[in-house]
C-alpha cells in the first residue's frame, strides 16, 4: 500500500526533479488561503490522497486514504469518506471495514440528479484488490464491483468517469492479461469489462495513471500510463468505442517529460491537456521536474510550461482543471512544500499559493476543485494542525 503515487520517487531515489521554465514565471500576488479541516489520525483519518468534490450547495465531499474507526486493515486503518459544511463543520460519511473496501485514494464523483456519490478503493472488498462504490445521500455505501486482483484488474485508484446513462469507466494500476493494468467499463447491471489491458513495450503502456480518463463527444477514452511507450517514459493512449487501443504519444523525457502522474482534460476542439511529473529538460535535476502540455488533435505536443523546482514547484502529480477561457489551474508536490498554480494559454505560469507546512499544510497529492466563484478546493497529503493533512480553499 506504499503509496502508488509515489513510485516514481520510490523507483528513481528521492531525487528532486527540476526543469527549465519554459513559460514566464509571474510575481503577481498570491491568493488567500484557508485551511477547512486539518485531519487528526483518529476516526477522522488521515493522508488524504484523493482531491476534493462540491456540491451545489457548497458542500465539500472528499475521502481519507488511512486511519479512521475500523481496525480491520492494520495500523495503518481502512479510510473514509467526509463532508465539510461551507462552515467548517467535519462529518464522516462512512467509516471502511476492508469487507466493503478500504483505503480510498480516488476523488468521488457526485451524480447531481440523485446526491449519490460513486469512487474506488485501493484494495478490500471481497476480492482484496479493491471496490467501486456508491455513497447515498442517507450515508448508505453499496459495494458495485470488487476486483480480484487477476484479469479484471487490481488497485483502481484513478477518478471514475460516469456517463448519464450510468455506466462507468476507469482505470486499474495492476491487474490484467498481463499484470500492468487496465481499462474497464462497469455497466449498470454490475458486469465488469476489461476494454484494454495494458502489457508494455514500444507499442503500449504500463500502469495507468492515478487520474482516471477523459471521454469525447464520439465516446473515444483518452487517458495516460506511467511506464510504457517508445523510451518507457509513458504514453498519451486513446482507446475508441470500438476497443481499438492506439498510442498518440511517447513521452521522451528531456524538455518532453516523462512519468505522467495525471489524467488528460479535452476541450470541444478535441484538445487535451496534462501534466508530467518529470521531464522539462533542465540538465542541473537529474530526471526533471514536469511539465504542463497541450496535445492538439493531430498528435503534436506543445509544452505550455516546464517548472524549475524553485519557486514555481516541481512535481505535478495530479489533472489539471480548465476554464472556458482556457486557463489552467493544478498543483505541484514537491518544490519546498508544494504550490498551487495557473497556467494561461500563452504559457505564462504564476504561483497562487506556497504551502508552508505546519498549519498550513504540504505535499497536495491531488489536484483542485474549481468553485462556482472561482475559488479553488483540495487536500494536501501532509500538514495542518496535526500533520496528517488538510482540506483547504484558496479565495482571491
Amino acid at each position: 500500500m506504499a503509496g502508488i503515487r509515489k513510485t516514481i520517487d520510490t523507483a528513481l531515489g528521492a531525487a528532486v526533479f527540476a526543469t527549465l521554465a519554459l513559460g514566464v514565471t509571474s510575481a503577481a500576488r498570491a491568493w488567500d488561503e484557508q485551511v477547512l479541516y486539518s485531519f487528526t489520525g483518529g476516526v477522522d483519518g488521515q493522508q488524504p490522497w484523493a482531491g476534493v468534490t462540491l456540491d451545489a450547495a457548497g458542500n465539500v465531499y472528499g475521502a481519507v486514504t488511512f486511519a479512521g474507526a475500523s481496525e480491520n486493515c492494520g495500523p495503518s486503518g481502512c479510510g473514509n469518506l467526509y463532508k465539510v459544511t461551507p462552515d467548517g463543520t467535519f462529518s464522516v460519511l462512512h467509516n471502511f471495514n476492508w469487507d466493503d473496501g478500504a483505503n480510498p485514494a480516488s476523488d468521488l464523483v457526485l451524480d447531481k440528479m440523485t446526491g449519490n456519490l460513486y469512487g474506488t478503493t485501493l484494495s478490500g472488498g471481497s476480492g482484496g484488490a479493491g471496490t467501486i462504490f456508491r455513497l447515498a445521500p442517507t450515508g448508505g455505501l453499496t459495494t458495485l464491483y470488487s476486483f480480484t486482483g487477476g484479469a479484471d484488474g487490481n488497485t483502481p485508484e484513478g477518478r471514475l468517469l460516469r456517463t448519464k446513462r450510468g455506466d462507468i469507466y476507469g482505470t486499474t494500476y495492476g491487474g490484467g492479461a498481463k499484470s500492468q493494468g487496465t481499462v474497464f467499463k462497469l455497466a449498470t447491471d454490475g458486469t465488469e469489462t476489461v476494454l484494454h489491458s495494458f502489457a508494455g513495450g514500444a507499442t503500449d503502456g504500463t500502469n495507468p495513471t492515478n487520474a482516471g480518463l477523459a471521454m469525447d463527444a464520439s465516446g473515444n477514452l483518452y487517458g495516460m500510463a506511467q511506464f510504457g511507450g517508445v523510451s518507457d517514459y509513458g504514453i498519451v493512449f486513446r482507446l475508441t468505442e470500438a476497443g481499438k487501443f492506439k498510442v498518440l504519444h511517447s513521452f521522451a523525457g528531456g524538455t518532453d517529460g516523462r512519468y505522467p502522474a495525471a489524467g488528460l482534460v479535452i476541450d470541444t476542439a478535441g484538445n487535451l491537456y496534462g501534466t508530467t511529473q518529470g521531464g522539462g529538460g533542465n540538465d542541473s535535476c537529474t530526471y526533471g521536474c514536469g511539465t504542463a502540455f497541450k496535445m492538439a488533435p493531430d498528435g503534436s505536443v506543445t509544452i505550455l510550461h516546464g517548472f524549475a523546482g524553485g519557486s514555481d514547484g516541481a512535481n505535478p502529480l495530479a489533472t489539471l482543471v480548465r476554464t472556458k477561457k482556457g486557463t489552467l489551474f493544478g498543483t505541484t508536490n514537491d518544490g519546498s512544500k508544494g504550490t498551487v498554480f495557473e497556467v494561461k494559454p500563452n504559457g505564462h505560469e504564476r504561483v497562487l499559493h506556497t504551502f508552508g507546512g505546519a498549519g498550513d499544510g504540504f505535499e497536495p497529492q491531488t489536484g483542485v476543485t474549481r468553485g462556482s466563484d472561482g475559488s479553488l478546493y483540495g487536500t494536501t497529503d501532509l500538514g495542518g494542525a496535526s500533520g496528517l493533512g488538510t482540506v483547504y480553499v484558496l479565495k482571491k
